[in-house]
């Protein structure tokens, strides 16, 4: 799926936070945004998502301009910084809290658990709990989640602040098989 904005404007009056962004991304590609903190990194991520919406601009998925969708029909799945895991649930539990939700039966969620949790390099981690795990650990376990309750296919964004380079959000939508060869891309942000 190819993800592109076009014009983009987020405001918080009185100051446009996003402005008339522009910016393509490819399926299978790597991109990242690089900026100093509060130069809209987060928010552009939130309006791809559908967190927010825009006050001006397109964003469209493929030809589809999605500026009205709901989030939770856009496919899009994000992790926030402090990956938003459930302390009193496992791996297992928080892997699959979105596809309960969705009402998925249970014989296809454990089908699909395993492999998923190969993908992020987590396998027999399952019945462990967050404070169990390394901060890399839980990263991957909450985009494990979003990658499994979206039904992602592939591409990755991640908003990064040069001067701590700290991730501050991605947003995953990722094919059950990884693209291999993948070319990272940068755009700053002012």
């Amino acid at each position: 799926m190819r993800i592109s904005v076009e014009n983009l404007t987020k405001r918080f009056e009185p100051l446009a936070v996003v402005n008339e962004v522009n910016l393509a991304i490819e399926e299978g590609e790597l991109f990242t945004l690089l900026g100093p903190s509060g130069c809209g990194k987060t928010t552009l991520l939130r309006l791809v998502a559908g967190f927010y919406a825009a006050d001006g601009g397109e964003i469209r998925f493929d030809d589809r301009v999605v500026n009205a969708v709901p989030p939770h029909e856009r496919g899009i799945g994000m992790v926030f910084q402090n990956h938003a895991l459930w302390p009193h649930m496992t791996v297992a539990e928080n892997v699959s809290y979105g596809l309960k939700l969705r009402k998925i039966s249970s014989s296809r969620i454990t089908a699909r658990f395993q492999e998923v949790l190969e993908n992020v390099k987590l396998g027999g981690l399952g019945d462990r709990y967050p404070a169990q795990l390394s901060g890399g650990q839980q990263q991957r376990v909450a985009l494990a989640r979003a990658r499994r309750a979206s039904g992602a296919r592939t591409f990755q964004l991640a908003a990064i602040s040069p001067k701590s380079r700290a991730i501050s959000a991605s947003a995953s939508i990722q094919s059950s098989s990884s693209e291999p060869g993948a070319k990272p891309r940068r755009s700053a942000m002012k």
